[in-house]
């Protein structure tokens, strides 16, 4: 996943899907094109954190829903 830049604006979703990671799982796409970006294995707050801090410098803008 090196040389990945994230856009400004990011939309964030979970889908269900069963892995071994867990129930849900994470797509990551450029909220103004709505271009899949990546999909994480998980929806935890570490595994997001992580993501955005290795790619993450540009954005400035996260849109997702709140759902318990």
């Amino acid at each position: 996943m090196s040389g990945v830049t994230l856009p400004k604006a990011l939309a964030i979703d979970a889908y269900k899907r069963e892995t071994n990671a867990g129930e849900f799982q994470l797509i990551i796409a450029n909220a103004e094109t709505h271009e899949p970006i990546a999909i994480l294995p998980n929806r935890r707050k570490d595994t997001i954190k992580r993501y955005l801090q290795r790619f993450g410098d540009q954005v400035e803008i996260v849109v997702m829903d709140r759902n318990q």
